[in-house]
């Protein structure tokens, strides 16, 4: 869906196509903010998406699916305000969308620090980690990462019609067991343990 479409869809609307689907799991509520979005803006953008998103979990309370919250926080404040909207919700597992760092700049280095910023505030959450499956990367993001989703790894080491589907079902299983060893090993930001306000990881 484009950033257009998902800015104004109203959240009852999204929940009514989810209702129908019904999937396991859904990221509900996904509003464009940008790293580039003037810092006040991106605090609105954040309250509206907060807003959707809680109004969203509450009729969804009824229902199996379970949501996965997308919080795009990058700094500290931003971060302060996410962590209430999760500790009413008693969120345990959020989603981190990492492909942008891939695509428009910045890569793993800067994915890693925003990532253990939000560990920082949040240390007892589990994550999400969308478009990064290399595991020698994820090897080396903290130990809350425990969960990833992506096409990249799988695409260079499968091509199409080259192989049987045999091959195909080897190569997935093995890149599954190496992504699976990868996660929830990494190295704990030292902020979990500081109490200053300012970001010390």
């Amino acid at each position: 869906m484009t950033d257009e479409y998902l800015s104004g869809l109203h959240w009852r609307d999204e929940f009514e196509m989810i209702s129908e689907f019904a999937p396991d799991y859904h990221i509900p509520c996904d509003i464009p903010i940008y790293r580039d979005t003037d810092r006040s803006e991106r605090r609105d953008r954040l309250r509206k998406y907060l807003n959707r998103m809680l109004a969203f979990a509450q009729e969804s309370t009824n229902t199996s699916v379970s949501i996965i919250p997308l919080p795009k926080a990058l700094t500290r404040e931003e971060w302060s305000v996410v962590k209430p909207a999760f500790d009413v919700l008693g969120v345990e597992f959020y989603a981190f969308y990492g492909t942008q760092y891939f695509l428009e700049g910045g890569g793993f280095r800067e994915l890693l620090k925003d990532i253990r910023l939000g560990v920082s505030v949040m240390p007892n959450r589990d994550i999400l980690v969308i478009g990064l499956l290399s595991p020698a990367m994820l090897r080396q993001l903290p130990p809350q990462v425990t969960a990833a989703a992506g096409l990249n790894q799988w695409r260079t080491r499968v091509h199409l019609r080259e192989a049987s589907s045999e091959v195909y079902r080897n190569r997935f299983v093995e890149l599954q067991e190496q992504v699976n060893s990868a996660l929830g090993i990494g190295q704990a930001p030292l902020g979990m343990w500081a109490e200053s306000s300012q970001e010390v990881a």
